[in-house]
């Protein structure tokens, strides 16, 4: 039996080979997460549609709550005025969706964009909330 570090006891060579596999998988894929986060900020209406698409085919809970916490919460913040009445026709109809908009975390600036974002189900920072979600 392979034997695993006694600082975490978890973590065998097994896992260890995991790991680094992993590793090297996201590092050959990371210019996505580069290239949404470019349309995010350029072209938001493209971003809407791949970050729809990453909702609606998450394999996973875990998944869906990193896409949420991820694209999704950074393309709101930005342009959530723009997409909330597309936020709202969806949540309408998607379960996943309204599911994701739970999980996202949004500056509270009090526009009518972000209150409605807030009753679909968006959280909204107050500044010492975003300080801490920020610095632990």
């Amino acid at each position: 039996m392979a034997q695993a570090s006694p600082l975490t006891p978890f973590v065998t060579p097994v896992e260890q080979d995991r790991i680094v596999t992993a590793w090297f998988i996201r590092q050959r894929h990371q210019w996505c997460v580069t290239a949404l986060s470019v349309l995010i900020d350029l072209d938001p209406e493209t971003a809407w549609a791949i970050v729809v698409r990453l909702v609606l085919e998450a394999p996973d809970d875990p998944t869906l709550v990193n896409v949420a916490g991820g694209p999704l919460e950074a393309l709101l913040a930005k342009h959530g005025a723009k997409l909330v009445n597309r936020a709202e026709q969806l949540a309408r109809v998607s379960p996943e969706f309204r599911y994701a908009l739970r999980k996202v975390w949004l500056p509270n600036d009090q526009s009518p964009a972000a209150e409605r974002l807030e009753t679909l189900g968006c959280q909204c920072l107050i500044f010492d909330e975003l300080e801490r979600k920020f610095s632990s």
